[in-house]
């Protein structure tokens, strides 16, 4: 299988380099995006509770902890499943790339390639026993730095395609910037969000390309709607 970032694609695709988001923020903008209504209405009552607890009665206590403990881990459990795990929002923790083209983008799930061992590069431990042995402490000092020098010139982490599926432009509800890039939110029964990071291109007209045509099919749905 060959690496997808090697494939020729048409000049019209724009595509991002390997991006891949961390689950911590994967959480946190999903309770951003989704959980922030309930889990504020959660957070008052849980207060006003405590606070019930301590001037008017005790018993309120029990209802603050039945909040915190019960009712809130369910919540985001609920979230968590019914949002993060949706393939489009799980992709964004994998190594992938986004590729935008005219009339739909599309989201490759890639996978590292492992390195096959080498019989060259195997050594019994005979041989390094008597290479030990013979080298002196000047050529161990050379050889480690070779290897480094070596490791240095190690070309970067080569990917191969694991799958991929297609959406059109027309599933995008909207699309908003965030500290470091951009969410795009997916409509039913896609839902989810995309995460599009600032230096996700190694072009900066590639970029300027796919939120283009982002925006031309959201003011095209747009003028739809007001024609309704």
């Amino acid at each position: 299988m060959t690496s997808p970032l090697t494939t020729p694609l048409p000049a019209s695709v724009a595509a991002t380099d390997v991006i891949c988001m961390s689950r911590s923020r994967l959480i946190a903008t999903m309770f951003y995006l989704y959980g922030w209504l309930p889990l504020t209405v959660l957070g008052v009552l849980a207060i006003g509770a405590l606070v019930a607890g301590i001037v008017i009665d005790v018993r309120w206590a029990i209802v603050f902890l039945m909040v915190v403990f019960i009712v809130t881990p369910l919540l985001m459990s609920f979230l968590y499943f019914f949002h993060g795990l949706r393939p489009t929002t799980a992709s964004n923790v994998v190594p992938h790339i986004l590729l935008f083209g005219n009339d739909e983008f599309t989201i490759r799930i890639l996978e590292e390639k492992k390195e096959e061992a080498s019989d060259k590069d195997s050594n019994t431990k005979e041989d390094r026993d008597i290479k030990e042995d013979n080298w002196s402490e000047e050529n161990c000092r050379a050889e480690k730095d070779a290897a480094n020098k070596e490791q240095d010139l190690k070309p970067q982490t080569e990917y191969a395609m694991r799958y991929e599926f297609s959406l059109p432009y027309s599933d995008i509800e909207r699309y908003h910037s965030v500290r470091d890039g951009f969410i795009i939110s997916l409509k039913k029964p896609q839902q989810g969000f995309i995460w599009l990071p600032y230096p996700a291109f190694s072009k900066r007209d590639e970029m300027e390309t796919a939120l283009k045509r982002i925006q031309t099919s959201l003011a095209a749905e747009h003028h739809r709607n007001q024609n309704v």
